[in-house]
């Protein structure tokens, strides 16, 4: 049915199963430079604001992107779909959860980054549970530095 198998045309050399850390963590996310100029503004804010953002902090964000303040436009059609989308939907690295505003004296929903669990023993290679073990660890390095143990 197929002239070779997957393994001997080449395919394998494509996927080495390693992450490369010397690019930028949105690199390994998002193929368009806008949307990993966008990735890296939010991951920017959330380390600003220790990890959390109300939805109206969130709003006034992408205000900001799509008003060119930040030196370059991104629509908030795509901001929403595919930057908050891909952090949200997609890998879970970001969720909506329910917090106590103090001032306001009522519970809130508000964006918070998640760690992500990471095995202590490495997964063997090549896997995928291997690739997002390495994925996860990435992050946490990323946006809770203090945590190192």
């Amino acid at each position: 049915m197929y002239p070779t198998r997957f393994w001997e045309n080449g395919f394998l050399r494509l996927v080495d199963f390693e992450l490369d850390r010397s690019e930028p963590f949105t690199a390994f996310l998002f193929f368009r430079k806008d949307s990993r100029k966008a990735a890296d503004l939010l991951m920017e804010e959330f380390r600003s604001k220790d990890g959390r953002m109300t939805e109206k902090e969130m709003g006034d964000f992408v205000r900001t992107l799509t008003s060119g303040e930040r030196g370059f436009r991104f629509s908030k059609q795509n901001f929403y779909n595919k930057v908050l989308g891909t952090f949200f939907r997609g890998f879970g690295f970001i969720a909506k959860v329910p917090t106590y505003d103090a001032p306001r004296r009522r519970s809130i929903l508000a964006y918070r980054v998640v760690t992500q669990p990471v095995l202590q023993r490495k997964p063997i290679k090549p896997s995928f549970l291997y690739l997002a073990n390495e994925t996860g660890k990435w992050w946490n390095d990323i946006m809770f530095p203090e945590d190192k143990s």
